[in-house]
């Protein structure tokens, strides 16, 4: 046992008081300064907000302007009418434009910001009446059906010397207005609007930036020198405290950072905290791992789930050989309808079974959820296609057996392969297999070719 460590000069209690009067004293002081700058910072904060609110709500009036314009461009390439939806989702339930007029109106009425991101949506809205007769005249060009066409553009009426247009007219009409030189020019009005006022909102938050730094900070230096004569109280009490606290507190801080016990030294309540912390780590160590098995495992299979599936690819996200197996119960819905719920619960936990017996054990199994699993194999040979396929087979096989009295039933299974680690391509790919062999009877294996896409 080690000796016990004998304080001397200033008792502890002593130092206690001393660092209260000290310190009320001290706070005292930063209180008052701090009552002082409280106003003036508050103002330069609400310039600062101001500014990052105003300052996105611009752009968004400029992404949403040049979104619709771009929308209208890829229509009058390809003639889809996604696009068209999307521009009207854009206009008439995002309203992206409307809602920047309204936040900079809110802080900034009737000064210059507001004045130009005004006449920019003013601007924008001209430019929507060209994109319609751009759009109502790429409609009629290429018969698109009506149900396809938003409302707004069915009830907008042509002018008569474009009506008079044939399909093939109509088309290069539409296309030639993109390049219309008052669109141009309405487009260039509308970024210059919305440029004069990115640059007046920046000027007004860099004067008022400006103002607020002069008045405070001859304020923070005050309050700085405070800082510092607490601070300086606080290092002619640690040299005191030293080997009474800090020496064993900062060798148990040690072992935290290793993840080691404590060691028993130092105060009684030094002592004490490491005994307790001892205990505590102990618990949590069995608690963590439990919690952590049941947060990554399936509660009914006892494989693991998605995610812990999760966990895993992402570990697997280096180049490597891996083959990516994506299962699927056949036609286990008319299990859990025919015989319940808990038969259905059964099957589950066979599949479970049987795909642990027929996978290596560094083979990872997991049950994604519902009647869907997965494996991830690695480290292979180049028959791995072959030994993949009598695996299936002998699954289906014993499933269909029957001899455990469960209903009859089979798994398809998909694969896909990578040379370079998991992502997310593999799923799908996987996926594609899978759905083929769905298409061609079930009960069975397909494996992924670059035909599948």
């Amino acid at each position: 046992m080690k000796e016990k460590i004998n304080i001397k000069g200033i008792k502890v209690q002593k130092i206690n008081t001393l660092l209260m009067i000290s310190g009320a004293v001290l706070t005292l002081l930063v209180f008052t300064l701090t009552f002082q700058v409280k106003s003036r910072y508050r103002a330069v904060i609400a310039s600062a907000t101001d500014y990052a609110d105003c300052l996105k709500a611009i752009e968004e009036m400029r992404i949403a302007s040049d979104f619709m314009t771009n929308q209208v461009n890829f229509f009058s390439i390809n003639l889809a009418p996604v696009f068209m939806t999307s521009y009207f989702t854009e206009k008439d339930i995002y309203r992206r434009r409307e809602t920047s007029v309204e936040i900079i109106e809110f802080t900034h009425k009737n000064d210059s910001i507001d004045l130009n991101i005004k006449f920019a949506k003013k601007e924008s809205d001209a430019l929507i009446k060209f994109e319609y007769l751009i759009m109502k005249l790429l409609c009629e060009s290429s018969k698109i059906p009506e149900e396809l066409i938003p409302e707004a553009i069915i009830d907008f009426e042509l002018e008569e010397n474009y009506g008079r247009l044939s399909a093939l007219e109509k088309l290069e009409a539409a296309r030639s207005l993109l390049f219309n030189a008052e669109y141009v020019a309405s487009k260039a009005r509308l970024n210059r609007y919305i440029h004069e006022a990115h640059s007046d909102l920046t000027s007004q938050y860099m004067n008022a930036k400006k103002n607020g730094d002069q008045v405070i900070r001859p304020m923070l230096s005050k309050l700085i020198l405070f800082v510092a004569l607490l601070f300086a109280v606080c290092v002619f009490l640690y040299f005191h405290l030293v080997t009474l606290v800090l020496r064993p507190l900062f060798k148990n801080l040690e072992a935290i950072q290793n993840g080691t016990k404590m060691k028993l030294n130092g105060s009684y309540e030094i002592k004490y905290l490491a005994s307790s912390y001892n205990s505590l780590c102990e618990r949590n160590e069995i608690r963590a791992s439990e919690l952590r098995h049941k947060a990554e495992h399936d509660s009914l299979t006892g494989l693991i789930n998605r995610e812990g599936f999760e966990i895993i690819k992402a570990e697997l996200s280096i180049p490597e050989s891996i083959a990516y197996l994506l299962i699927d119960i056949d036609f286990f819905k008319d299990v859990n309808d025919c015989y319940g719920h808990k038969t259905g619960d059964d099957v589950l936990k066979k599949v479970a079974e049987l795909l642990t017996n027929q996978f290596r054990k560094t083979d990872y199994i997991a049950r994604l959820g519902g009647d869907e699993f997965a494996v991830i194999m690695t480290k292979f040979g180049k028959s791995i296609k072959n030994i993949i396929q009598e695996k299936v087979d002998n699954l289906n096989k014993i499933l269909r057996s029957g001899v455990d009295g469960l209903p009859v039933v089979s798994v398809s299974v998909g694969v896909a392969f990578s040379e370079a680690g998991y992502n997310e391509s593999l799923m799908e790919k996987a996926d594609k297999a899978l759905y083929r062999v769905k298409n061609n009877g079930r009960s069975n294996c397909s494996f992924y070719f670059e035909g599948d896409d």
